[in-house]
């Protein structure tokens, strides 16, 4: 669903829960657990929006655990600046990012993935608009996320990863690289940073061997000695 349909829809909504009855506002009754919850099935910039309600909805949206950004039209900066300055909840369940990266400049999306980590994000979703004219290359601290379960990014640069930095995911569960650029070398310390891994997905370009021996869940769900998991393509359906 587009976000005008769902900014129509949800309008219907709250008119019709205040048609029904005479004027009442149900909506601002409920509580802030159940508007938040409410908040995270719409993009952030409509729940920001409704703080000019009243006080007490001033603060509803920036205690909801979920972060939906689309920067088309939108100033990443002024976007970053809102939720930097507002955004109070010291955990994110889910970040969604969807960003250009012509319109944008590295800094700039660089500080909408570094907030993401600060506030240990568990659900991080990544989408590089125009990649294919401007690559995009992930800050150090990207890496070293140690709260994130589920990773899914869409056309991102993952060609290089700098000697010093040791890539630490020791949590996550699910990554997918989609439309990506990935090297061999990258590809190895990722998965050697990632022991807890239990789905992987590649459509990746400049891949062209993967070595799972270091994966041992992923082995191990897979019934194979870990020696034999070097033998990626045996195992994996992979596009490169």
């Amino acid at each position: 669903m587009s976000d005008d349909c769902r900014e129509n829809h949800s309008h219907r909504k709250i008119k019709r829960a205040r048609d029904s009855t005479n004027g009442v506002d149900l909506i601002s009754s409920l509580p802030d657990v159940i508007l938040q919850h409410i908040f995270s099935q719409i993009p952030t910039k409509y729940a920001i929006r409704t703080s000019v309600l009243s006080k007490r909805w001033r603060h509803v949206w920036s205690e909801t655990p979920s972060i939906d950004i689309d920067c088309y039209r939108y100033e990443p900066d002024s976007v970053y600046e809102t939720i930097a300055r507002r955004y109070s909840s010291p955990k994110i369940t889910t970040f969604r990012l969807s960003i250009s990266t012509t319109e944008a400049k590295p800094k700039q999306i660089d500080s909408l993935i570094e907030f993401a980590v600060s506030r240990n994000t568990e659900k991080l979703s990544l989408e590089f608009r125009h990649a294919y004219s401007v690559a995009y290359r992930f800050p150090e601290v990207f890496f070293t996320s140690c709260s994130l379960k589920h990773l899914s990014v869409e056309s991102g640069t993952i060609d290089t990863i700098p000697g010093h930095v040791t890539v630490s995911w020791r949590s996550l569960k699910t990554l997918s690289l989609r439309g990506c650029v990935l090297s061999d070398e990258a590809c190895a310390k990722i998965l050697s940073g990632s022991p807890l891994l239990e789905c992987l997905t590649l459509f990746c370009d400049k891949l062209e061997r993967l070595d799972l021996s270091e994966c041992l869940m992923l082995c191990s769900m897979l019934g194979a000695r870990a020696a034999d998991c070097g033998a990626a393509y045996q195992l994996f359906e992979v596009d490169s």
